[in-house]
């Protein structure tokens, strides 16, 4: 297998046909974020370095994977729209089989390092990346259609629905009639959105999603046209036509992969982020889309929307070069650390706290990191 490196707008359609084909085969796959529509968005906005499509070729049969990246000129390689998708990772085929030990070795040559956040946890062990943090994916299966989804969620949380639906009618009483729009238009409600999230990041002291020139641009961008299937899609809460909580993803034919939710501070009582996702989850699956990510986020509600999960991970894979010498010490520091963890769990906040130590060394150790 060998290894090629092409700006994404340099793929021909043959190429990007054979992308996308992988991706309906393989429902693991078929993600937005995974997509060439979305990879030519980000390559539109610009802002973080080229974006790059590792495309590996067995040199028979032609393209047998594809992973999208956003690199710097140092050579540091991040996940594709790192801080909005959810998902990131290898796009392969099943046939002729992908030989995961020769495209970790065929990474390690091309890049400095390439720093994962959203990976899938079977990619990390196919690859051999056991320097890794786990984290989850909450996903809403919607596949056997809503009233099936809907029968689950009543068995699964009965009173925690109840409430939810007790929470939309006292809403609807005090601020009039509720009416959920799932591509919303409105020129206003994409300023709402951002305004109203980041005064709900700063007061909960979360990342500001939306301090990012590039995350702003990314979602003007995706909601001005769609590219190969991946369209950006906004959805709006209204009390009486006025936003009271706002949705935004991007969706293709089957998913809809969420990004960001904001809902007015001053109705928190209402349980607006409940009321959102479930109204939202209620058009995805009316539009026909077969899956709802709902995403990780700091909201613990959305684990009970969920009958399934991707499991990720993030880490470091070093490369060549100094940079990737520095990215492998942390990477084996790293698995020690979570090794040492697994069996000692009474000492986890310390391992955490030395993981982190770490991480701080490596992006120390040379400027261009802290740049990538």
């Amino acid at each position: 297998m060998r290894l090629s490196l092409f700006d994404v707008n340099d793929l021909d359609r043959t190429v990007l046909d054979v992308w996308a084909r992988f991706q309906a085969i393989t429902p693991s796959m078929a993600s937005p974020y995974l997509s060439s529509g979305f990879a030519r968005m980000v390559a539109d906005v610009g802002g973080r370095g080229r974006v790059v499509v590792a495309c590996f070729d067995d040199g028979a049969d032609g393209p047998v994977g594809f992973l999208p990246l956003s690199i710097r000129s140092s050579g540091i390689a991040r996940s594709l729209g790192w801080g909005v998708a959810n998902l990131g990772g290898i796009i392969h085929a099943d046939r002729p089989h992908f030989d995961w030990s020769d495209a970790r070795a065929l990474l390690r040559q091309h890049l400095a390092c390439w720093h994962f956040d959203t990976l899938p946890a079977e990619q990390a062990v196919s690859l051999g990346f056991t320097a890794a943090t786990p984290h989850s994916l909450a996903v809403a299966d919607l596949a056997d259609g809503w009233d099936s989804y809907l029968s689950w969620l009543s068995s699964a949380h009965p009173k925690w629905l109840k409430s939810t639906r007790a929470a939309r009618r006292r809403l609807a009483d005090a601020r009039g009639e509720i009416c959920f729009i799932y591509e919303d238009s409105d020129p206003a409600a994409l300023p709402w959105l951002v305004r109203t999230k980041r005064e709900q990041c700063r007061a909960r002291g979360w990342k500001d999603v939306y301090s990012d020139r590039f995350t702003r641009e990314l979602t003007e961008r995706s909601l001005s046209g769609e590219i190969d299937g991946s369209t950006g899609v906004l959805s709006t809460l209204r009390c009486d036509g006025e936003i009271v909580a706002a949705a935004f993803g991007i969706a293709s034919p089957w998913i809809h992969a969420g990004s960001v939710l904001a809902q007015d501070p001053a109705l928190m009582q209402y349980s607006l982020g409940r009321l959102c996702v479930l109204e939202l989850s209620a058009a995805v699956a009316k539009a026909g889309r077969q899956r709802h990510e709902l995403g990780e986020g700091g909201e613990a509600f959305k684990q009970k929307f969920a009958n399934a999960e991707v499991r990720l991970v993030s880490g470091v894979l070093g490369g060549n070069g100094a940079l990737g010498q520095a990215a492998g010490i942390v990477a084996w520091g790293s698995e020690r650390v979570t090794t040492f963890s697994g069996r000692h769990p009474r000492l986890e906040p310390r391992t955490r706290q030395a993981v982190r130590q770490l991480r701080q060394l490596h992006y120390a150790a040379d400027a261009r990191i802290r740049r990538g």
